[in-house]
């Protein structure tokens, strides 16, 4: 059985499309590059879920819930207003980024990788 080779522009841009942004500029030892594009998509993560965070404690911090028993009815209710303190903008403006850094990996894995298999295979 023959095995398959594939070639380091596929599998960076695989890498990086499929395992995390910046993986694929990191096997292509472009340690740099794969760095800077996965610590902006981690630091992209982070503002996502300190605002989570934030907002979660505003509304819990007036909640009706503090030092009550454990009901389920009011634990949905609070759960709600939650989700709709939420300013879906800013999630969406994040999500787009993180998407946008998502898909500029790839292209850049691949680019690369492309060149790069061409220098070695004249």
């Amino acid at each position: 059985m023959e095995k398959m080779n594939i070639n380091p522009a596929v599998k960076a841009a695989l890498l990086s499309g499929l395992l995390f942004p910046g993986a694929g500029q990191l096997f292509l030892k472009r340690y740099y590059r794969g760095a800077a594009i996965i610590a902006f998509s981690l630091t992209s993560i982070l503002f996502l879920i300190f605002y989570m965070v934030i907002v979660g404690q505003k509304v819990l911090s007036s909640s009706p819930l503090k030092g009550t028993a454990f009901n389920l009815k009011a634990f949905f209710f609070l759960m709600f207003d939650i989700i709709k303190s939420l300013n879906f903008t800013y999630i969406l403006l994040i999500f787009l980024v993180i998407f946008l850094v998502w898909i500029i990996s790839i292209i850049d894995a691949y680019h690369f990788g492309k060149k790069e298999f061409l220098n070695n295979h004249p």
